[in-house]
């Protein structure tokens, strides 16, 4: 089953400075889809992933060569949730920073779109506003439906894929967490978030930063190159993804995710390749910290 060639997922260009990419040993392009299951889930010294460039006219940098969306399909199918093993009290609080972050700049209301909803933990932070009407949720995985059908209740829906919500369904709002980085088909997915947006709406996601100095600090062990990002964002290039797609008022910022310090050094120990037991050395407590994560709250322009 051979991978599939593309240009730049944002704005077609096919041409990618060469002198840009960055590669894992082995690279993922040179092994065959069986051998890359064993590397698409967790952290692991020997990281494998698809080769990186960047784009010459957008700035993105993107995989030139990456799986199928069959492909994709059967890996996501058999995919566990994304907690990593952390504690989901501790994750709760991470997605709270994020609301936090929102709505200290705008007011969460009326209809909304979430992006992945994964096992539900934003979606329950965003149902605590009394003025939001609704949630819909698109979620590719089918095994988590009936959790996120749970937590919505009578205040929204939950769906696989875009088709399946009306073509003239309008949001006030579009929020995703690390969704962005996954889309294998970004254009077209742009295209639709701008047409299922109300004038005056806003988009709100939270990606990866290349641009990070933690990304600097760890290079090529830097957690975010590995097989599930066909592209990776940075602050120059997730505007200029947005603005010509109709939205002003871009206001990209740094995030806080909350974790266990616990849990950290044992990510760093795979990561390192470091005894698996150093980790139970340190406490179980929870603590605030940068990880390189940004957010982007974009408003629709009201034309």
């Amino acid at each position: 089953m051979p991978f599939e060639a593309r240009g730049c997922p944002n704005c077609g260009r096919s041409d990618p400075t060469a002198d840009s990419a960055i590669s894992s040993n082995p690279r993922a392009e040179d092994l065959s889809f069986t051998e890359l299951k064993d590397y698409w889930r967790g952290f692991r010294k020997q990281n494998v992933h698809f080769s990186y460039v960047r784009c010459s006219s957008c700035l993105l940098l993107f995989c030139p060569v990456y799986f199928s969306s069959e492909q994709l399909h059967q890996l996501y199918e058999a995919m566990d949730d994304n907690t990593n093993g952390e504690s989901l009290e501790v994750l709760n609080h991470t997605q709270n920073s994020y609301v936090n972050e929102l709505t200290s700049r705008v007011t969460l209301k009326g209809d909304v779109l979430e992006l992945g909803g994964d096992i539900g933990l934003l979606t329950a932070q965003l149902l605590k506003f009394p003025e939001v009407r609704s949630v819909t949720v698109i979620e590719p995985n089918i095994e988590t439906h009936a959790a996120l059908t749970r937590i919505i209740g009578d205040r929204g829906r939950v769906v696989a894929i875009w088709s399946e919500i009306d073509s003239g369904k309008r949001f006030d709002a579009i929020v995703g967490v690390h969704v962005l980085d996954h889309l294998l088909d970004l254009n077209s997915d742009l295209s639709k978030m701008v047409n299922h947006l109300n004038p005056n709406g806003f988009l709100f996601f939270v990606t990866h930063d290349e641009g990070s100095l933690l990304r600097k600090a760890l290079r090529s062990k830097w957690p975010p190159y590995c097989l599930q990002h066909p592209q990776i964002f940075n602050t120059l290039s997730i505007k200029n993804a947005l603005n010509p797609r109709g939205y002003n008022q871009i206001d990209v910022f740094k995030t806080t995710n909350i974790f266990t310090l616990r849990h950290i050094i044992e990510l760093a120990s795979k990561i390192f390749g470091l005894p698996a037991f150093i980790a139970k050395l340190f406490p179980n407590m929870a603590i605030r910290i940068r990880l390189g994560n940004i957010a982007t709250l974009a408003y629709k322009k009201d034309l």
